[in-house]
């Protein structure tokens, strides 16, 4: 096949690599300034992201406790 001018399929798959290859190395240093500070701020916001889950266990409990005084005092009422 190589006659017909058809690569073999040794020669695409390495093709296929260089392009791969010259893609990663296409980035511009202003680029991947860019994404390390967009990394920064997500990490900077992490903190925040974990205090809304303690928020929602602290109101749940909050809740449950109220809840419970409440069913504790119906109880006492009916008796």
């Amino acid at each position: 096949m190589v006659e017909m001018g058809v690569p073999e399929p040794e020669e695409a798959e390495e093709s296929v690599q260089v392009e791969v290859s010259g893609a990663d190395r296409i980035a511009e240093p202003e680029q991947q300034m860019g994404n390390h500070s967009e990394q920064e701020e997500a990490d900077a916001d992490h903190p925040r992201l974990l205090r809304l889950p303690i928020l929602l266990l602290l109101c749940l409990l909050i809740i449950t406790g109220i809840l419970a005084a409440t069913f504790e005092v119906q109880v006492v009422q009916c008796l």
